[in-house]
């Protein structure tokens, strides 16, 4: 516990006083600023000489300095356009607003979907005519209907060999010669 509060004590002291400065050492600094705001190190220790204080601490004044007049700029460009701005007229880009289909739309596209899950143009317009929606979104609402409701037959023709089940060799026969059975029944009719 004692440890704690003596290292909190030596930070404090560790930490660097705020300086302050005398109306000539300010003026002379802000000379100097006008110059060449990012002066280097010779230059920093020769004003630090001059002036009476660290160098570390004209670094500092220079890099705080820099910082506002940056934000100054900052502040007056955004003013400029902020009045540009409203002399122009505001023109935002409206997004387009959502769909919404009713039950007798969504009947009849769940009809369609189900007769054929890639209908090409022609269909698409004549849907798009029954339902009073635009061809376009009816071309979403069956990517979209797609990619929700895979098909289910897709998953035997993406695997093309049968899943192997753990069951013994005899079974595997029996599925194989029932195959040939067929052909030759159907063969002799």
């Amino acid at each position: 516990m004692e440890l704690s509060c003596s290292t909190g004590l030596l930070e404090k002291e560790a930490r660097r006083r705020r300086i302050i400065l005398t109306q000539s050492q300010k003026d002379t600094l802000r000379v100097w600023f006008e110059k060449n705001p990012n002066p280097d190190l010779a230059t920093r220790g020769h004003l630090a000489k001059e002036l009476g204080i660290s160098e570390s601490q004209i670094m500092t004044w220079f890099q705080k300095h820099r910082k506002i007049r940056k934000q100054a700029e900052f502040a007056c460009c955004s003013e400029e356009s902020q009045e540009q701005e409203q002399d122009k007229p505001r023109v935002k880009e409206a997004r387009r607003s959502r769909t919404h289909f009713t039950k007798f739309q969504t009947d009849i596209l769940i009809e369609a979907f189900e007769k054929n899950r890639f209908p090409g143009i022609v269909t698409r317009e004549k849907l798009a005519q029954q339902t009073g929606i635009p061809e376009s979104r009816i071309h979403i609402w069956f990517q979209n209907r797609r990619a929700r409701h895979p098909d289910p037959g897709q998953n035997t023709q993406k695997t093309p060999h049968p899943p192997q089940s753990s069951q013994g060799p005899t079974q595997k026969t029996v599925g194989k010669l029932a195959p040939s059975k067929t052909l030759t029944s159907s063969a002799s009719v």
